[in-house]
């Protein structure tokens, strides 16, 4: 069992007065830790391994890299 504590600040006062005040909630979360050994095993297998892993199509960072390998490839193209 986890908790997230969650701030909301209050747009609802008569008046700001230079502070913010916030209303407090904490939220309960179940989660499942069943996949972290062996996901922590797999990391480690990839780092010791001599290899590059194949880009995520799900992965934004690795769709931002792809382009931006691209764009400066091609700027140097130009020149």
């Amino acid at each position: 069992m986890g908790y997230f504590v969650y701030a909301n600040a209050m747009k609802n006062l008569p008046k700001f007065d230079g502070r913010l005040e916030f209303e407090m909630s904490i939220l309960p979360y179940e989660g499942n830790s069943d996949w972290v050994d062996l996901t922590l095993l797999e990391i480690r297998e990839l780092l010791n391994s001599d290899s590059i892993p194949s880009p995520a199509h799900e992965c934004e960072y690795c769709a931002y890299k792809q382009m931006s390998v691209q764009i400066v490839k091609s700027l140097k193209e130009k020149h």
